[in-house]
């Protein structure tokens, strides 16, 4: 096991790539391009703040988000590869039939209540500090039991998990075997029950996309291409877009979200209400930005069953009889009359 990664600065990398990405649609869209590649000025809880080195030369723009959690988180799941499938034998449901000493033949027809153990495993490459959002405190992943790490991703990302599922193949099943047979008078058999038990391992990937507030922020007098259309209305803070405004000042806007922005890209968002109908702005930029929210995570599910199985019947003679006698439980020996 490798070293524990604070989700926090899973977060950060995350931010940094969609405001590299946010950075090249802003460019695009206002022309001289931003050639110098941002960095993480400060990162905080409050104020997540990403903006190039030097200013100057991207006309002191930051990115500047307000972290807010996840959304389209999912598992994706692998081929699932057999390990083992040994056969066992379940001693506890071993029963010995006796009828060495009996005047009559020996019939049996019984029921039994077999037990048939299950398990379930995960495990993680590495393990995650949660160091921020609603659910700091404590780590995931390693190796557990059971399904203590699909629980805690799906509380940490919000991904919906199959908790039937998980509870069945962590649970030892529990079924009817039925045992009918005869020994003759002078015979004994031993009825064992061989289940073969499959180890199966599968290989997950956790895929949750961040999201919440973001805003972009620059120096007044930049802008004055398309962007500009974005330049009004209640998500826009800053003087009318143009060449020709003083310096020192500050334009912003504002979006709740990376779906947010992806209406106002494409002209759906009444927010904006100086976008003009020209068509979307730069819409080939969404699904860079989108994809550079997605954090990544992985592991293995390992699985072990016994499988349902009946059960055989071997003669047994002389001292091997009695030595069966000896270790098998009192129930598990019938003897005739």
């Amino acid at each position: 096991m490798g070293d524990i990664i604070p989700l926090s600065y899973l977060v950060r990398q995350r931010q940094l790539a969609c405001a590299e990405a946010l950075r090249a649609w802003f460019g695009d869209l206002n022309p001289p391009p931003f050639t110098q590649p941002l960095t993480t000025r400060h990162w905080t809880r409050n104020d997540q703040r990403l903006a190039p080195a030097d200013g100057d030369p991207n006309w002191n723009l930051n990115v500047v988000f307000d972290y807010n959690g996840f959304e389209d988180g999912d598992i994706s799941r692998g081929a699932v590869t057999k390990i083992s499938d040994d056969i066992e034998t379940l001693p506890d449901d071993t029963i010995l039939l006796d009828n060495r000493r009996g005047a009559a033949p020996l019939t049996v027809d019984l029921t039994r209540s077999v037990t048939f153990a299950q398990s379930r495993e995960e495990s993680t490459d590495t393990k995650m500090k949660i160091d921020i959002g609603s659910k700091v405190g404590g780590t995931i992943g390693g190796e557990a039991e059971g399904g203590t790490i699909s629980a805690e991703i799906s509380a940490t990302f919000g991904i919906e998990t199959d908790k039937g599922e998980i509870e069945r193949e962590s649970s030892d099943r529990t079924q009817t075997i039925h045992l009918a047979t005869g020994v003759p008078v002078g015979s004994a058999l031993l009825a064992t029950i061989s289940s073969p038990n499959l180890v199966t391992s599968q290989p997950f990937t956790v895929h949750a996309d961040i999201d919440g507030p973001f805003r972009l922020e620059w120096a007044s007098g930049l802008t004055n291409g398309r962007f500009a259309q974005l330049c009004h209305g209640p998500r826009y803070t800053g003087p009318p877009p143009g060449y020709n405004q003083p310096d020192g000042q500050t334009c912003a806007v504002h979006f709740t979200g990376f779906d947010d922005w992806a209406e106002a890209v494409n002209g759906y968002n009444v927010d904006f209400p100086g976008k003009a109908d020209d068509g979307p702005l730069e819409a080939e930029h969404i699904a860079l930005v989108m994809a550079a929210r997605a954090i990544e995570w992985s592991g293995t599910v390992r699985r072990e069953a016994q499988q349902t199985a009946g059960y055989e019947f071997a003669t047994v003679s002389g001292p091997a009889v009695d030595a069966y006698a000896a270790k098998l439980p009192a129930g598990n020996v019938i003897s005739g009359a």
